[in-house]
């Protein structure tokens, strides 16, 4: 029985270093420290349609330097039409600018100029980690500037996917200069997604453990994670606003997408839950239904 204690009492005490190591040294490097890309891994992903000429696009290339030094390198493509309407295109997490390709095509050839960049810690983005708004919020209007003093009259729309999505929204409400936005996939509150993450990945089920984490990330990456609240963002928003999400979504419940869309100032917002589509399926499920509903909301609202 004795021994039996000790055996138990030793296990315990190892669980709790193994799971004491994993929340404080593992946990927290994968929240804000994400992979990158290689150039060869992004050119077998995409069957070598890396770059905005693959898709027969004119493009300039384009580097913002932001206020903390970080160079932002994206690519700025204009309309097949001349035009002083410009959506900027925001990836989502561990992405880069180059999965948005798709979608500049789209925009591109209806009538948009489209901004594509690498969100800072991602692609060829300067920056070491990703703080899923808090600074990045600040990194689009510092582009929006940069636009503006090239051309006064331009009118700016955002489109966000994921924590794209997350980011737009946070945008939205601090630069009003955004007229409108799309809004896929987004997550409501960061400590709710990390929880919901690491319940995925590591079985944990407590938030307070997931908690611990994401706290000392945010000490890595020196944000605070409880202004990172996109519903909370969404109250201060009254231009119009396109929300879509997957009815199957397992990385992100749809039922953020719709606390979302309830917390909207804005009178001219529309929800879109697509059936049978997951967190990357919204294009192929949705289709040209889906694609043109986005163009509609677009064209009446950017003008």
């Amino acid at each position: 029985m004795k021994l039996f204690i000790k055996i138990s009492i030793g296990f315990l005490f190892l669980v709790t270093i193994v799971v004491g190591y994993l929340l404080y040294y593992v946990a927290p490097y994968g929240i804000v420290l994400l992979n990158r890309y290689s150039h060869a891994q992004l050119v077998q992903l995409l069957n070598n349609k890396t770059t905005p000429d693959k898709f027969g696009l004119k493009y300039k290339e384009l580097r913002v330097k932001v206020e903390d030094t970080i160079t932002l390198k994206g690519w700025y493509i204009p309309s097949q039409k001349k035009s002083q309407t410009t959506v900027i295109v925001l990836h989502g997490i561990g992405s880069c600018k180059e999965f948005m390709l798709p979608t500049a095509k789209i925009l591109s050839d209806n009538g948009f100029n489209a901004v594509l960049f690498d969100i800072r810690g991602n692609g060829e983005s300067g920056g070491t980690y990703c703080t899923y708004g808090y600074y990045e919020k600040n990194d689009v209007s510092r582009i929006i500037d940069y636009l503006v003093k090239k051309d006064s009259t331009e009118i700016f729309g955002i489109y966000g996917n994921s924590l794209g999505g997350a980011i737009a929204l946070q945008s939205m409400a601090q630069d009003k200069r955004i007229k409108c936005g799309i809004i896929e996939s987004s997550f409501a509150t960061l400590r709710e997604i990390v929880s919901d993450y690491m319940q995925r990945m590591y079985f944990w089920g407590p938030m307070f453990l997931s908690n611990i984490a994401l706290n000392h990330a945010a000490e890595m990456a020196k944000f605070n994670p409880d202004e990172v609240l996109p519903e909370l963002s969404a109250k201060y928003i009254s231009n119009p606003v396109y929300v879509a999400h997957g009815e199957n979504d397992i990385h992100i419940n749809f039922i953020y997408g719709l606390r979302i869309y309830n917390n909207l100032k804005s009178t001219q917002k529309e929800w879109h839950l697509i059936h049978g589509a997951d967190h990357h399926t919204l294009y192929s499920i949705g289709g040209k239904p889906y694609i043109n509903s986005i163009l509609s909301f677009l064209h009446r609202n950017l003008k």
